[in-house]
C-alpha cells in the first residue's frame, strides 16, 4: 500500500536577515526563537558593563589587555546570538575593538527595532478579530 500525503505545512520560523558586509553576507535572527531576545538583552547589558571596565582599564593602564579580552568575548557572544561565523562576517579577520562593537550596536539597534515593529503588525493582521478563515 502506498503512503498517502494529506497536505503540506510550513511554519514561519521567524528568520530575518541583515546584510553585514560589502560581499553581501548576512547574519540571521529568528524572531520566533524564545531565547533570542534573552540572549540579545544579555549582550546589551554586557556591552554596558564593558564600558565601565574599559574606563577602569584605561585609568589603570591595562587597556591593551582589556581590548584583546573584550574582542575575543565579543566575537563569541555575537556568534552565540547571530549564528556561528557571524562575527567574522561583521568584523572581518580582526579581533574587534570596543569602537567596532559600538559601531555595530548603533547600526543593528534600529534594524532590530524595525524587525520587531514589522512582526507586531504581521501578528495583528494575522490574528485580528476581523480575519476570515484559517489565513
Amino acid at each position: 500500500m502506498k503512503n498517502k500525503t494529506y497536505g503540506s505545512i510550513r511554519v514561519d520560523n521567524g528568520m530575518r536577515y541583515i546584510e553585514v558586509n560589502d560581499q553581501g553576507e548576512t547574519i540571521g535572527i529568528s524572531i520566533e526563537d524564545a531565547t533570542f531576545y534573552e540572549k540579545y538583552n544579555s549582550f546589551v547589558k554586557w556591552l554596558h558593563e564593558q564600558n565601565e571596565e574599559h574606563q577602569r582599564a584605561t585609568e589603570e593602564d591595562h587597556v591593551f589587555e582589556f581590548m584583546a579580552k573584550f574582542g575575543r568575548e565579543l566575537s563569541e557572544k555575537v556568534d552565540n546570538i547571530f549564528g556561528a561565523g557571524s562575527s567574522k562576517k561583521i568584523f572581518g579577520d580582526t579581533t574587534p575593538s570596543v569602537y567596532m562593537a559600538h559601531d555595530f550596536f548603533e547600526q543593528v539597534t534600529p534594524i532590530m527595532e524595525q524587525i520587531g515593529k514589522d512582526r507586531v503588525k504581521e501578528l495583528k493582521k494575522k490574528y485580528s478579530p476581523d480575519r476570515k478563515g484559517n489565513v
